[in-house]
């Protein structure tokens, strides 16, 4: 059994029906808010709607702030409590994250595959019985194919989403002109 294995697992569960070791929702009602998620869901948005958000913010205070980083670290095996739980919640990506510093996510090894004398960064993915590797630039393309397949099917079904921007259209877009186009 490894280190990780004797290690108690990180849980997030909502504050009202569990016990909790650390309140990771906004401040309020004397609590600080250390870990909340500083994006607020807007009313026309969806449950889980600025979790992508919060990924990207999460991720990058993790690389520049070494307070924040260590205070992360230290709610390893803690349960952490929100709000928002049994729906998705920011806390599902701070225990993602610690499961991995675990060892307990899942391992991506990066190999290599070689076609026609060029070497190209490659991933092997299980399926039932079967292990195929596929290069991680054919898979990149088949996740982006897939986001779009997603994205179109969303606009088609719901008339409040107007607009959808590639990844290379939000690079040219400020924060400004973005929630113009996508909030009116």
């Amino acid at each position: 059994m490894s280190m990780a294995d004797n290690r108690k697992h990180t849980r997030v569960v909502n504050i009202r029906k569990e016990a909790y070791d650390v309140y990771i929702g906004r401040a309020g009602k004397g609590q600080d808010g250390y870990f909340g998620n500083p994006f607020r869901l807007k009313q026309d948005m969806i449950r889980g709607g600025t979790l992508a958000g919060f990924r990207e913010y999460f991720y990058r205070r993790l690389v520049n702030d070494a307070e924040y980083r260590r205070r992360v670290h230290e709610l390893q095996g803690k349960t952490l409590g929100c709000f928002c739980k049994p729906h998705p919640c920011h806390g599902d990506i701070i225990k993602e994250y610690l499961d991995r510093m675990a060892g307990r996510g899942e391992d991506i090894e990066i190999g290599t595959i070689f076609y026609k004398g060029k070497a190209y960064p490659s991933r092997e993915i299980t399926t039932g019985m079967e292990t195929y590797t596929i290069s991680v630039e054919e898979l990149g393309h088949e996740l982006e194919n897939d986001m779009r397949n997603l994205l179109d099917e969303a606009v088609e079904q719901d008339e409040n989403i107007r607009y959808y921007c590639t990844n290379e259209e939000l690079c040219t877009f400020p924060d400004r002109e973005m929630d113009k186009i996508i909030y009116g």
